[in-house]
């Protein structure tokens, strides 16, 4: 795990097999699906960009890949499939790529009594 809390690596980071995670970047823009796991991408905050991350937390933009993609959003955070999947929270923007981007929000169950029911 890269906790940069708002600070910058110069250099890379490599998530490997099992998918790193980074917390405290501003923005981050997907580039490709992680040949391992996860995606690879660039941030002010990584100067020489990332591989294999499967988890990001942030707090500009967030954006997804130029490919068919998938947003499930709870709350604060989400999950992004294109190929692979990223967990993400905090980030106050999510752009979509190029190509078509599928926005779902999980909404909580309501819970109902059986003497409410009738």
């Amino acid at each position: 795990m890269l906790a940069l809390a708002t600070n910058t690596l110069t250099g890379s980071f490599a998530g490997e097999a099992a998918g790193g995670s980074i917390t405290g970047i501003g923005s981050a823009v997907l580039t490709a699906a992680g040949a391992a796991t996860g995606f690879d991408g660039t941030s002010a905050n990584v100067s020489a960009g990332f591989t294999d991350v499967g988890s990001l937390t942030g707090t500009g933009t967030l954006t997804g890949i130029n490919a068919a993609s998938a947003w499930a959003m709870n709350g604060t955070g989400g999950t992004y499939t294109s190929t692979n999947a990223l967990t993400y929270s905090g980030f106050a923007t999510l752009q979509g790529g190029s190509a078509v981007d599928t926005l779902r929000w999980a909404r909580p169950r309501r819970r109902t009594s059986r003497a409410a029911m009738g």
